[in-house]
């Protein structure tokens, strides 16, 4: 458990930097090193994560799309595999 929460600690703070830069959110997504956490399964997780902490930067309630967040998964993944 503590690891998980070391992660996404680290996550919303990286995630933050790049919020309050005006970075978009998967260019966050793909920016955000994940040297620590390399060996963990389903990385392309992490365009959730950053959606979720972005729609919490910015007050977002609106409920989120959840097809075309799994269709970005899997172009994260396919990217990361050389499919792209």
């Amino acid at each position: 458990m503590r690891g998980l929460r070391q992660y996404f600690e680290y996550l919303s703070a990286e995630a933050r930097k790049r919020f309050d830069a005006g970075m978009g959110e998967e260019e966050a997504a793909r920016d955000i090193a994940l040297d620590a956490y390399r060996s963990w399964l389903d990385e392309e997780r992490m365009i959730v994560n950053v959606h979720t902490l972005y729609r919490e930067f910015s007050g977002n309630q609106a409920e989120p799309d959840a097809g075309e967040l799994h269709g970005r998964m899997l172009r994260w993944r396919q990217a990361r595999r050389g499919k792209q």
